[in-house]
């Protein structure tokens, strides 16, 4: 029997309904997904603009003579702190080798020692 055109999963050019196979809720769940993620944009874009005009509202935390020394912004300027320095540092770094840990390494931990395969 010849196949007339659009028979053909490749010939087609609108997606098949998914409600034929998985059910009525499954073909609208992706809208469902696209409206969250459209609603995140827009609350995070909203916080954004605010944020925009709080920082415009607020003071200066330093003085004029403060911004303006020679050391500001430099690297010398960073070391005549190395406690603070290191502080700081050894947090990101700490930070940093927790979310790696959590996000990358935990997957291949618990598929190949755990035996949690997916």
């Amino acid at each position: 029997m010849p196949q007339e055109k659009g028979d053909d999963d490749h010939c087609t050019s609108a997606p098949r309904p998914q409600h034929r196979r998985h059910g009525y809720a499954a073909a609208h769940l992706g809208d469902r997904r696209r409206l969250v993620g459209e609603s995140r944009f827009a609350i995070g874009a909203l916080a954004a603009v605010l944020a925009f005009f709080l920082r415009r509202s607020l003071a200066e935390t330093t003085s004029d003579a403060v911004r303006h020394q020679k050391d500001t912004g430099t690297i010398r300027g960073i070391l005549r702190y190395p406690r603070s320095f290191f502080t700081v540092l050894g947090f990101t770094a700490g930070g940093s080798l927790i979310f790696y840990t959590f996000t990358t390494y935990m997957q291949k931990y618990l598929v190949n020692t755990a035996g949690m395969g997916m």
